[in-house]
């Protein structure tokens, strides 16, 4: 079960690029990860998603990855690995 488990994420996983924000971006609060999540399937599928994020994640305190903020965070995965190049960083 758990080489499944492995063998799903590596499915999953990104070519890391120096150019692509995505291979930066590991941890990210909710409210980031539901909007690149939402705009990655406007653009894919050409609608909302379906689910916005996973049903149970494990969320921590840290530093979100893509607005810099102290936040709850967890998993760029437990928002179906989006692609945040879609949403304009705020500095």
């Amino acid at each position: 079960m758990i080489n499944h488990l492995k063998n799903l994420d590596n499915n999953y996983s990104r070519k890391l690029d120096s150019n692509d924000l995505n291979s930066t971006i590991n941890d990210v609060c909710n409210k980031c990860g539901i909007e690149a999540n939402r705009l990655t399937c406007l653009k894919k599928h050409g609608k909302e998603p379906e689910q916005a994020k996973f049903i149970v994640s494990t969320y921590h305190k840290g530093i979100c990855d893509f607005c810099g903020k102290k936040k709850y965070i967890t998993e760029v995965r437990d928002f179906f690995y989006p692609d945040f190049n879609l949403i304009k960083k705020k500095k």
